[in-house]
Formats: structure tokens, C-alpha cells, sequence
């Protein structure tokens, strides 16, 4: 390709990006897009860490049942746990997976008990306005 970019990477090679139409720069160089060009280095750099910890733990298969886990409930998240002690006591899964799972699955048994405390004190509130209590002041998270 004749239009390459004119700029040279960190290690001092040529980039071999193509140059945009009407530039000498491909994207990533071109100085007018510096701070995109840095956002999106940070994107994909936050998206190769995910990546290669999910890679890493051999979370991309981890001979848990192929359900399709909701995690919606306390019953669901239970049940993912339950099916984890099981392929990780089978030897399905390795013991970094299964904290993985473990430290997920705490994570949304928070979000799902917050979640029924505020329906709960949604429900309550409607109670009391029906009872006559309508100067209820509310303290939103």
C-alpha cells in the first residue's frame, strides 16, 4: 500500500497502519486526534485486561452446565454456587474459577438484597401515603 502512515512506533519501526484519506497520519498518530486516539488506547487496553484475565483464569470454558444462569434471585445465585462447589469438588474447574464465580456471585447477592430493600421500602411507603402519611421524606441512594 503506497498511502502508509509516516509516523513511527515506540520501538522505532515504521507504522504500517494506513494513512487517513488526505492525511500523512493513520488515526492513531494523526495529532489532531490525540486525546480520541488516547481514549480509545485506554478502551482497548481495559478490553485486552478483561480479555486476557478471563483467558488467564480459563474462564472462556469453565465446565460449569451450559444454563443460561439469570442471576436475578437469591435462588439463581445459589444455584450457580451450588453448581460451582459441584465442577469445582469434580475437578471441572480450577480453584481460581471458582473464587472467580464466588466473588461474582457476592457481588450480585448485594445488588439483589438492595434491590428487594428498596421494593420493600417502595411498597411500605405506598402503605403509609394510603394510610394518611403523605410527608414522608425519602433519602434516595
Amino acid at each position: 500500500m503506497d498511502n502508509l502512515c509516516k509516523a513511527t512506533t515506540k520501538d522505532g519501526k515504521p507504522c504500517t497502519a494506513p494513512a487517513q484519506a488526505g492525511k500523512d497520519y493513520c488515526f492513531m498518530h494523526d495529532p489532531d486526534n490525540a486525546e480520541k486516539a488516547r481514549e480509545a488506547r485506554i478502551r482497548g487496553n481495559k478490553n485486552a485486561n478483561r480479555r486476557n484475565a478471563l483467558k488467564k483464569a480459563g474462564l472462556e470454558n469453565i465446565g460449569l452446565p451450559k444454563d443460561n444462569y439469570k442471576l436475578s434471585t437469591l435462588k439463581d445465585v445459589k444455584r450457580l454456587l451450588a453448581d460451582t462447589t459441584n465442577a469445582y469438588i469434580q475437578g471441572a474447574i480450577t480453584v481460581e474459577q471458582a473464587k472467580c464465580i464466588a466473588y461474582l456471585s457476592s457481588t450480585m447477592t448485594s445488588n439483589i438484597k438492595d434491590a428487594d430493600l428498596e421494593s420493600a421500602l417502595k411498597s411500605l411507603e405506598e402503605r403509609l401515603e394510603k394510610t394518611g402519611y403523605v410527608n414522608i421524606n425519602r433519602i434516595s441512594a
